[in-house]
């Protein structure tokens, strides 16, 4: 089949806009896979904070945004203060030290581990499990020919147990 490839110059300008509005959309949808909903909608609120305080009506852009966040990074957290560490020879945050990691070491805990095929739980004390109880699951997929066949090849064979083996189904 012949496909007619239309050039921008051959498009009128409204769809040439909705085609740049689609684009703008997608790259903000790649903004937010990469940094996040929150990060870009603060920066959005933020650049028209600043556009309405300078009572302009221009288009905030991707690259606009992706600049904002990115620079943001490099800001306070609430509650945050950088010290100059004369050992280390870098600014040092009160922030960046909480380790957030819990100490399973100390007293008593219960840990639990649940996904598809495991479940697990325990009861520990400083450390040591005092009772534990785990069960797997695992299940392989079967394609239905084989399940048939082997259906099949069993039910001939039910009056020969000895058949039934591996080795001996066909």
């Amino acid at each position: 089949m012949y496909q007619v490839k239309e050039s921008w110059s051959s498009r009128s300008q409204a769809e040439r806009d909705e085609m740049t509005d689609k684009e703008d959309e997608q790259k903000i949808i790649a903004l937010v896979k990469k940094y996040g909903r929150k990060k870009v909608s603060d920066a959005e609120d933020e650049a028209r904070k600043e556009r309405k305080n300078r009572l302009s009506n221009k288009k905030i852009t991707w690259r606009e945004l992706q600049r904002r966040i990115d620079s943001s990074k490099n800001r306070l957290k609430p509650g945050e203060v950088r010290k100059w560490d004369k050992e280390k020879n870098k600014w040092v945050s009160n922030k960046e030290d909480v380790n957030e990691e819990p100490n399973w070491n100390d007293g008593v805990n219960v840990r639990w581990n649940l996904g598809p095929n495991k479940k697990e739980v325990s009861l520990n004390v400083n450390g040591a499990t005092i009772a534990s109880r785990k069960t797997e699951k695992w299940t392989g997929k079967t394609k239905v020919k084989t399940a048939v066949d082997k259906g099949l090849i069993d039910f001939k064979n039910t009056q020969d147990p000895a058949k039934n083996l591996s080795g001996m189904k066909k």
